[in-house]
């Protein structure tokens, strides 16, 4: 299934400037954020611990933020705001949970 969310979204867009993350699922997982990263050569925004985790993997430029938080990255801003719902990353067939009582999700808005 992941190979066909990556063709969907290289699809889609013949390029990508920046990619921001709210969350991991099934279908979206860290490896095809780091493909997506490398593909296009952009800068990842998410959450602290998911941002670390997608450097770990091989995203070169990773922007950490945390709830409440805004950064611009060139004429766009993205904020951190707050949604309830969990995050879940499926590895190796274990489920590994980045937040469960919520999560920030980052929003975007050009200046």
């Amino acid at each position: 299934m992941e190979e066909s969310v990556i063709s969907a979204l290289d699809d889609r867009a013949s390029r990508s400037d920046l990619i921001l993350v709210d969350r991991t699922v099934t279908a979206i997982t860290p490896a095809t954020v780091v493909s997506l990263a490398r593909a296009h050569n952009a800068p990842v925004v998410a959450i602290y611990e998911l941002a670390l985790l997608l450097g770990s993997k091989g995203v070169a430029n990773i922007l950490p933020m945390a709830k409440g938080g805004t950064q611009r990255i060139g004429d766009v801003g993205v904020s951190m705001v707050h949604a309830i719902h969990t995050s879940s990353i499926d590895e190796n067939g274990k489920s590994l949970f980045v937040a469960m009582r919520g999560i920030d999700r980052p929003a975007a808005r050009r200046f």
